[in-house]
């Protein structure tokens, strides 16, 4: 027993006085073609400017990166932080690990963010207002799987859409997160909105996304509302809207 106390004070100890610059490193070993700017700090707590990551051919972006190391994960082969950072001036707070092999585990990830930089980000074409919440209660990742585990929730409200220079609210959208094939997905539930969505995203990590949504227009929607929607899906026989679109971030 003092044998493992002696140790574990020394882990503390070297992360404690270890300069952040080599928790890049220790990433970029694992397998990650990471670069990483401005950094300071130490391996305990530290903090980077920016972060650049690529991957098949697509480059992510993240800027100020704060984390606070677990030490006494290191025990069981793994990095565990608390991290804090913004991607696409999106603010995100998580408890992450990744291990020697390349996993990736997630936890009480938050998000919030207002809905119109978000599609931006993603290239659709909606002029949508409203706000988004995304929590993530757990999710893991591997380089040969892709996720495979996902498990939280999202919430849009007050969606308002563009219609003839006026904004229409929509209502508020649930939205679950699962896993499918490697892939996120984005399954919407069943709402009380002036048009409702049925259907799901799948989405890469590592840029790419499929949506396959349906556009179900309630009998209170106003006949300028429904037609509206032919700019952005088609229309089919039961009187929905059909949207089928590739995209990369």
């Amino acid at each position: 027993m003092k044998r493992w106390l002696i140790l574990i004070v020394f882990v503390v100890g070297v992360f404690v006085k270890a300069p952040a610059q080599i928790l890049p490193a220790l990433v970029r070993a694992g397998g990650v073609d990471l670069s990483a700017f401005a950094v300071s700090g130490s391996l305990w707590q530290g903090k980077v400017q920016g972060i650049v990551v690529n991957t098949s051919g697509t480059s992510l972006f993240i800027d100020d990166v704060a984390w606070q190391l677990k030490p006494m994960s290191l025990l069981l082969g793994k990095a565990c932080l608390t991290l804090k950072l913004d991607y696409q001036k999106l603010p995100l707070s998580s408890d992450f690990c990744y291990s020697i092999t390349g996993n990736i585990s997630l936890d009480n990830f938050k998000a919030s963010s207002e809905v119109a930089p978000l599609l931006e980000m993603l290239g659709f074409p909606f002029p949508i207002s409203g706000s988004a919440t995304l929590t993530v209660d757990h999710a893991q990742w591997n380089p040969s799987e892709g996720f495979v585990a996902m498990k939280g929730q999202a919430l849009a409200k007050d969606y308002a859409y563009n219609v003839a220079n006026e904004f229409i609210v929509l209502g508020d959208y649930n939205i679950r997160l699962g896993h499918e094939a490697g892939k996120l997905v984005l399954d919407f539930t069943p709402s009380q909105a002036l048009i409702n969505l049925d259907g799901k995203v799948l989405l890469d990590p590592l840029g790419s996304y499929y949506a396959h949504l349906s556009f179900i227009p309630s009998p209170d929607a106003s006949v300028a509302l429904v037609n509206s929607l032919q700019f952005i899906a088609a229309r089919q026989s039961d009187g929905s809207f059909k949207l089928d679109y590739k995209g990369t971030f």
